[in-house]
């Protein structure tokens, strides 16, 4: 196949991508509306209809990219990690744009950190705002301090949080440094910290870039690793850190 037929196919393939997120989304935002209202007149949790919402909206969509897969490895051990422990930080590696759409109906109900900018991004940052999701601006130092307050709040009433502790994506196997957020926050509230690992995103999308990677069919792998305790490890972050990047690591190796 000559390059130029193959960037016209990759086109036309994230054409169909990117038209279904809209029409499926258009949908989403019909339904979410009726579901707000009722959970307005009733008292209903909304934050928890949005959660469940945008966990079938991520689903339906990747169902609609039928030359797709997921494969959830070891999931017994997220829904064991769940039930066994009140307090939960879940961490993975960042390959793509589109790994929460994979990770999202797995692990919903939860919580995240996200940019700022994300936050202005027409419909999916409405979708963040909504399930509850936190803003970081880059260099504020006293926002950073206020929202790692209500996120420690939150995991002590039992919420689950979600974080790439890469803080952006990479783009593929090889790992960034990862940051301290998510180690820190699993020292000072005493919750498990359970490693996941998230592969073959990036054969359908790269950073910066709406157009597919490579032409389909794509398979995308989740794998979940074995809760770590900080207790048992001193309560240690760089310990904690170095101990989830391993598991990471590992993890990866083995759906090469």
């Amino acid at each position: 196949m000559s390059q130029r037929i193959e960037r016209i196919l990759r086109l036309a393939v994230s054409v169909y991508c990117w038209s279904t997120f809209l029409l499926i989304g258009g949908i989403y935002v019909l339904f979410a509306f009726h579901s707000l209202v009722y959970a307005a007149i009733t008292g209903a949790d909304r934050l928890r209809f949005v959660q469940l919402g945008n966990a079938i909206f991520f689903s339906a969509w990747r169902h609609s990219l039928f030359f797709s897969t997921v494969d959830i490895q070891n999931a017994e051990r997220f829904k064991r990690a769940r039930r066994d422990f009140s307090r939960l930080i879940v961490v993975s590696n960042h390959q793509s744009l589109i790994d929460m759409v994979v990770i999202i109906p797995f692990i919903t109900p939860f919580f995240s950190f996200g940019k700022e900018a994300f936050g202005r991004i027409p419909f999916f940052g409405r979708l963040m705002g909504l399930g509850g999701n936190l803003f970081l601006r880059s260099g504020d130092a006293a926002g950073l301090k206020i929202v790692f307050d209500i996120a420690k709040s939150r995991i002590e009433n039992g919420e689950t949080l979600f974080l790439f502790p890469e803080g952006t994506r990479q783009g593929g196997a090889a790992l960034n440094d990862f940051k301290d957020g998510a180690f820190r926050l699993t020292v000072e509230t005493g919750a498990s910290l359970l490693p996941m690992a998230i592969s073959g995103t990036s054969d359908f999308l790269q950073n910066r870039s709406l157009i597919v990677t490579k032409l389909p069919p794509y398979r995308f792998v989740l794998t979940v690793g074995e809760p770590i305790e900080p207790s048992v490890h001193g309560g240690d972050a760089n310990k904690l850190k170095a101990m989830a990047r391993e598991q990471i690591e590992r993890m990866l190796t083995a759906t090469a």
